[in-house]
């Protein structure tokens, strides 16, 4: 099931986390990219942290980016990478 939510925005402004500002219960859970509530459940080994695959697409290529970014500016080397 598809959530209908607005689309991320392609660059944030801020290198800080997103806040998860919506009320979740506790059979909730708060997607990590848009903070829309939706149902707790695992999938593999994992618990599901995204409330649809474009969220999560969405989350991880914001990643990718701030990750670039902050080789980029050498905040953080490639064997520092190599270590985690």
């Amino acid at each position: 099931m598809m959530v209908d939510h607005p689309a991320a925005p392609a660059q944030a402004n801020s290198p800080l986390p997103r806040s998860n500002t919506r009320n979740c219960d506790n059979d909730q859970a708060c997607c990590l990219w848009c903070s829309t509530p939706f149902l707790r459940k695992t999938v593999g080994a994992h618990q599901k942290e995204h409330c649809s695959p474009n969220c999560k697409n969405s989350y991880n290529s914001a990643l990718r980016r701030f990750g670039r970014a902050m080789v980029d500016e050498g905040k953080v080397t490639v064997a520092y990478l190599k270590t985690l």
